[in-house]
């Protein structure tokens, strides 16, 4: 079939832009037009705004060779704006306590065990909030040993 529709067809009235589904069905064609007072027609040079985009936040670290009792950064995130923090997730060949550190104010705190060696914070700021760094970091407690651990820092920024 066809593409386009002619309204009151038996007296010629104006046609519609459509396009034919495939099975027959005729869907309405739109026209999207930017700015309050027609900034013109949404194309390759005058693209749709799209305000509020966010950008994921998916920060990996590893450490290795980490003494005891000293707590070692993992890995940190610089944020370009406001920062939404949703999870963090963390694990080592030893027992570990795990920090998280928002413009250096602890946030949440987390261990890991020899019966559960991962741990996965689900951390949500009420709102989002203008930070500039966070960090995860971690520390052990085995005084002869020296440990491995990796993180995750997850979120989004905009």
């Amino acid at each position: 079939m066809s593409d386009n529709v002619v309204l009151n067809p038996g007296v010629g009235g104006a046609v519609v832009s459509t396009q034919d589904d495939g099975t027959g069905v005729q869907l309405p064609r739109s026209l999207l037009i930017v700015g309050p007072q027609d900034g013109g027609d949404v194309s390759a040079t005058n693209p749709l705004p799209i305000y509020n985009q966010v950008t994921p936040i998916v920060q990996p670290g590893y450490v290795t060779l980490v003494n005891s009792a000293i707590e070692t950064t993992i890995c940190t995130f610089t944020v370009t704006g406001t920062c939404y923090v949703s999870a963090v997730t963390a694990t080592g060949d030893l027992p570990g306590e795990f920090k998280l550190y928002c413009d250096n104010i602890l946030q949440l705190t987390g261990r890991t065990s020899v019966a559960s060696p991962t741990y996965t914070f689900y951390f949500g700021l009420a709102t989002p909030k203008a930070i500039t760094a966070v960090k995860l970091t971690v520390q052990h407690f085995q005084a002869t040993l020296h440990g491995a651990f990796n993180g995750t820092i997850l979120g989004t920024q905009k």
